[in-house]
């Protein structure tokens, strides 16, 4: 069976290629993790799916806090220097920080506040997985 941290990277990667439902699977999750704990990694699945779902850099926290106190203009041309690849790059830094979720921080800085909830949840449903 999984660790935790492994069942985490598990389900970012399943997200990743857009091929979360698999979760859905129980072939997939009978070698992933006890039958006890389906419900629970079905539940951490839907949290991380929506959290990449509604995520958007321009509304996290650590953007956010490069624009406090500056002028429209420097907002603006922030916004306009966000790129594709700087996305992308935003969102390969997600899925490291969804990953060590248990391990630190890193997440709440890069998700918005209102879906905060959702890491919260993740969390807590992660811990809740027999070791």
């Amino acid at each position: 069976m999984l660790t935790r941290d492994q069942l985490l990277k598990m389900l970012v990667g399943l997200r990743k290629v857009n091929d979360i439902d698999l979760v859905d699977v129980d072939e997939v999750l009978r070698v992933s993790c006890r039958e006890s704990d389906r419900k629970t990694v079905r539940s951490m699945a839907a949290a991380i799916d929506s959290i990449y779902g509604s995520f958007d850099y321009t509304k996290s926290p650590e953007f956010e806090s490069k624009l406090q106190g500056k002028s429209n203009a420097v907002r603006e041309m922030q916004l306009r220097l966000l790129n594709s690849e700087k996305r992308a790059d935003a969102l390969r830094r997600l899925a490291d920080a969804i990953t060590s979720v248990l391990h630190g921080d890193d997440a709440y800085q890069l998700v918005a506040r209102n879906q905060h909830h959702h890491l919260d949840e993740l969390r807590t449903l992660a811990m809740s997985i027999s070791e």
